[in-house]
């Protein structure tokens, strides 16, 4: 698990971006305070809903019945997810306990877990799912998982879990269609 403190080497212009805007601690003084949170991939169901986090994608889609495109080379590849609601959490947190967080970076992380076990919970949410296992040697994912430990230590604890979070997606997707029906 990546700390923060760990050497970051960011790939893309939105990583390295966001590693450029963590210099803002710099301007830390008695007038101004700064706490960096560092989320997992927020997954779970909000107004802006976002369909390319692969948790988010994969409920819809087994919602409605969708084969879900699964690379096989990313079954077994952990990653760091923070639910949506733990997000809010840490932030309110964040804001309340300025004094004691001020000039410190923290990763927020709800759970790590791999594609597999996603399928499952789906599975066990939805019933029997359609998978389509893609074989490409070629998928560019990147493979790591974050520590929240740091964050934990000063007392953050998130709640949110995989199965609750899709079986909100799915309440909130049953509420639509009967809105649209």
């Amino acid at each position: 698990d990546l700390k923060e403190e760990d050497d970051k080497s960011p790939i893309s212009a939105y990583g390295q971006y966001k590693l450029m805007g963590e210099q803002i601690s710099s301007l830390i003084d008695e007038n101004f305070r700064v706490v960096i949170i560092r989320p997992a991939t927020i997954f779970g169901y909000s107004p802006g809903f976002r369909y390319e986090t692969v948790i988010n994608l994969f409920a819809v889609r087994a919602f409605y019945g969708l084969t879900l495109p699964v690379f096989k080379q990313a079954l077994d590849n952990d990653k760091s997810y923070l639910g949506i609601h733990d997000n809010i959490r840490a932030l309110l947190y964040s804001l309340e306990n300025i004094e004691k967080l001020n000039g410190h970076i923290f990763n927020v992380v709800s759970f790590n877990t791999n594609l597999r076990k996603i399928l499952n919970v789906l599975e066990e949410v939805y019933g029997k799912i359609d998978i389509t296992l893609i074989d490409n040697a070629n998928v560019s994912q990147q493979v790591y998982t974050i520590c929240g430990n740091k964050f934990k230590s000063r007392g953050f604890y998130p709640k949110d879990n995989l199965k609750d979070e899709i079986l909100r997606i799915k309440k909130y997707l049953e509420k639509y269609r009967q809105m649209i029906s």
